[in-house]
């Protein structure tokens, strides 16, 4: 296996040669027992795939799973599962570097999450998005040891690109620190909700940006481009934003595309590909010609079918102000620009694979956010491979597992959030500020 590891790693970009350093390796993975934990955690960028596949439970009985599992497994509440963590939220800005200055609370603040095989995901975010970002970072037991290198990794490729509006949260899962029958299928899990949780907490802007780390802002260079005629500026879209998610209780959808076809295997080559689909006149005819499509369309198409793409493709150019109100349905899970200071928590028992985001977005909508699309921004999702440690775990019974014990828990989620009052607050303040803007906005 260590063999097979250190081949993958000359196929690979810098930070992920890094990650899978064979010496490396070997000092912090001492017993095959570590070594399982540190492939099924830390190589396993578990992303959002809220559609479980149906086969993936025909290695078990998965009624079996079930009354086991409903059984056994406590679902431990939040202050349980923070317990199994050590998290490190950034200092102010930049891992201590330009301490002196801080972030424009009028910022859209990128808010995302990141494994350490999704290091070079992270490195060329820096380069790509130009405005705040938030980013937890996980570390699995075993890989204690490579905190100091990887934090001067991230100093090297902050001041190279000579930010001062970066925040990176380490967050450190700790050995053997979960009570229950089900340890095993809870601790090999990458903690998602944990980390998008951390990332918002480190934010200090007024709206942010929810998204996954591949997922990347292809024309957001067009909001600060100063010789495009017909462009919208940073300034406007920004006031429309804020008024959108102060003033109305929205969040705002940023319709999101994925290559039919993966540019290639090299992950390069993929950050190419984002960069040519930089206007929407672009992507319309990528979409037309089929080099691109809408997001996980072909494995869960209601995930983003809500984005209304007709309606999208319809507006021009000159209105990309223009933005358009869409419903809710379950299972709908869209990355959005959201109030920072109106978000409810996200549920932090959800961790692999499964209904993550749909249980994020059902709460949101229970708690009367409303849904619009914007037509200015769109996100282009990175193409890559699946990671080591997702494909070990997928083959696995352990996939099983999960598959039942998110139909325990999903159910359980609903109902918890069914009997919270509905929280009817608005910040006051900022729903005036909104109003101000926006009467500034169309005054001008």
């Amino acid at each position: 296996l260590l063999c097979a590891l250190s081949k993958a790693a000359n196929d690979q970009p810098e930070a992920l040669r890094f990650a899978f350093s064979l010496d490396q390796l070997q000092q912090v993975l001492p017993t095959p027992q570590t070594l399982d934990s540190f492939l099924a955690t830390g190589f396993g960028a578990f992303q959002d795939g809220a559609n479980l596949d149906p086969n993936l439970a025909e290695t078990a009985n998965p009624s079996e799973l079930l009354d086991d599992i409903s059984r056994n497994f406590s679902f431990h509440d939040a202050a349980a599962v923070k317990r199994q963590f050590n998290i490190e939220y950034s200092a102010i800005m930049s891992l201590d570097l330009h301490s002196q200055q801080r972030v424009d609370a009028r910022a859209l603040c990128l808010t995302s999450h990141c494994s350490l095989d999704r290091l070079h995901m992270l490195r060329h975010q820096l380069h790509h998005w130009p405005g705040a970002m938030s980013v937890a970072l996980f570390f699995p037991p075993g890989s204690v040891g490579l905190k100091a290198e990887v934090h001067a990794m991230l100093r090297k490729w902050i001041t190279e690109k000579k930010r001062n509006n970066i925040r990176i949260s380490f967050v450190t899962q700790l050995q053997n620190t979960i009570p229950g029958a089900n340890d095993a299928c809870e601790s090999l899990l990458y903690p998602i909700n944990l980390l998008r949780q951390v990332a918002l907490d480190a934010s200090v802007s007024d709206l942010v940006l929810l998204a996954d780390i591949d997922m990347f802002a292809a024309n957001i260079g067009l909001l600060f481009d100063q010789n495009n005629p017909d462009r919208i500026s940073y300034e406007q879209f920004y006031k429309e934003c804020y008024k959108r998610c102060y003033q109305e209780r929205s969040v705002i959808v940023l319709p999101t595309f994925e290559f039919s076809a993966r540019p290639a295997q090299q992950a390069q080559d993929g950050y190419a590909a984002i960069s040519k689909i930089h206007t929407k006149a672009e992507l319309i005819r990528r979409l037309q010609s089929h080099d691109v499509r809408l997001f996980a369309s072909r494995i869960y198409p209601k995930g983003h079918a809500k984005t209304n793409l007709n309606v999208f493709l319809q507006i021009p150019e000159k209105r990309l102000l223009k933005f358009y109100n869409t419903g809710y349905e379950e299972g709908f899970e869209p990355f959005v620009i959201a109030p920072r200071h109106l978000l409810p928590p996200y549920d932090i028992r959800f961790r692999g694979y499964g209904k993550n985001k749909i249980v994020y977005h059902y709460r949101l909508h229970a708690a009367g956010f409303k849904y619009c699309v914007s037509p200015a921004l769109f996100l282009l999702h990175l193409p890559h491979e699946p990671s080591l440690a997702s494909r070990a775990f997928m083959s696995s019974e352990l996939s099983a597992m999960q598959a039942a014990r998110i139909e325990v828990l999903y159910p359980l989620a609903k109902r918890e959030i069914a009997a919270e009052p509905v929280p009817y607050f608005v910040d006051e303040d900022k729903a005036q500020e909104a109003a101000l803007l926006s009467s500034s906005s169309s005054s001008s």
